[in-house]
């Protein structure tokens, strides 16, 4: 959490200096718009969920010029995606490292003398003084988001819960784009392709089925117990004659290891492979499964028929949209809390079954193309 006195500090720094700010108010003309920066500093999940808002700004300002400012993990999945000209880099993390690198990235920001800013979430505290200090006419932005007198396009987002998909999108009608488009999008290249292909034949199980596992998340509340997991392994690896490939971070190698240790047939990539090379392999599962992380949103953006796992949150905001897909969610009374921390020793987690994960890959191997339907369970 931000420290409140330095968000104090802020708010006052940049009140005055709005005071003092001699730029006049002109009404938004879009067809004034020829140079716009979207500002995307969030993780990679949410980075994905941003991608249909994205297309949705290229197909609203077809001859602007588009940048997004990315924070680390939004490059990686931002690379190579058509609708946007140029990637401004982020520092990421707000501490003593990125106020050193401020300056530079000021310089680059406002020597493209933007138009227009889209701030595509509400999340961190430098988006709106870095939208106002690009020099750009027009900023919009979340009307709850801190710091939010800065825009000159406040959206006021909150009321019925929705997806943030439709969140994002909705937001976009202040500035007269209209799109109900919500397919997430990554791009991966030609030799990223065939690096996953070849990797998967020496490794010598191109004749296996591969199903993906993510039980892995942000917080250990998302997390699928590690019990369940080699339950789910052995019983998958039993019925479908596959391998089971384990995805996950550093952090997550000795779960993997243990995982994979318990059960023949399941390769622990763990903290092995980057993100882009995680794609790659998760592109050629015929079935994913996942906690809800950034990888679920990986599969989801690369149409890779997924099960999603979920718990504390809540599947109607940040869930599957685009089927194939199934969810599975407790009907606990405690579901969604949306918490942290779990004040419930994780019993939401706990008590999805992997037999019921196995039926849905039964019903999803079934399915002969991506775009088939398969209904929520």
């Amino acid at each position: 959490m931000p420290n409140k006195m330095l968000l104090k500090i802020l708010e006052i720094s940049f009140k005055a200096a709005l005071f003092f700010d001699k730029q006049e108010d002109t009404p938004f003309d879009a067809k004034e718009v020829k140079n716009v920066l979207i500002v995307n500093t969030t993780a990679i999940g949410d980075t994905l969920l941003s991608t249909p808002a994205i297309r949705a700004v290229r197909k609203g300002f077809p001859d602007a010029n588009i940048s997004i400012l990315a924070s680390p993990a939004a490059r990686l999945v931002i690379k190579n995606n058509p609708n946007v000209d140029e990637i401004i880099a982020h520092p990421g993390k707000v501490d003593l490292s990125y106020f050193l690198r401020l300056p530079c990235l000021l310089y680059r920001v406002r020597r493209r003398r933007f138009d227009l800013v889209v701030i595509l979430h509400a999340n961190d505290p430098d988006a709106a003084p870095l939208a106002y200090l690009s020099g750009a006419r027009h900023r919009m932005g979340w009307a709850e988001s801190r710091l939010a007198f800065l825009h000159t396009i406040p959206v006021k987002t909150k009321g019925l819960p929705q997806h943030i998909i439709d969140t994002r999108l909705n937001n976009l009608k202040e500035i007269g784009i209209v799109s109900s488009d919500r397919r997430m999008e990554l791009f991966l290249s030609n030799d990223e392709k065939a690096w996953a292909k070849g990797f998967i034949k020496k490794a010598g199980f191109s004749d296996k089925t591969l199903i993906g596992v993510h039980p892995f998340g942000s917080k250990v509340n998302k997390w699928w117990p590690v019990e369940n997991v080699i339950e789910f392994c052995k019983e998958a690896i039993k019925e479908f004659s596959c391998r089971v490939i384990i995805f996950g971070g550093k952090k997550e190698i000795n779960y993997g290891d243990e995982i994979s240790q318990a059960v023949k047939g399941v390769v622990n990539l763990a903290g092995k492979l980057t993100i882009r090379e995680s794609a790659s392999l998760i592109n050629e599962c015929r079935v994913f499964i996942s906690t809800d992380s950034g990888p679920m949103h990986i599969a989801l953006s690369l149409g890779v028929p997924t099960v999603a796992l979920f718990g504390p949150d809540n599947p109607l905001i940040t869930g599957p949209l685009i089927k194939p897909y199934a969810v599975i969610q407790k009907n606990i009374p405690c579901v969604p809390c949306e918490l942290k921390v779990c004040e419930r020793n994780m019993e939401c987690m706990k008590e999805i079954r992997p037999g019921k994960v196995i039926d849905c890959i039964r019903e999803m191997l079934k399915i002969s193309s991506k775009d088939e339907v398969l209904e929520i369970v």
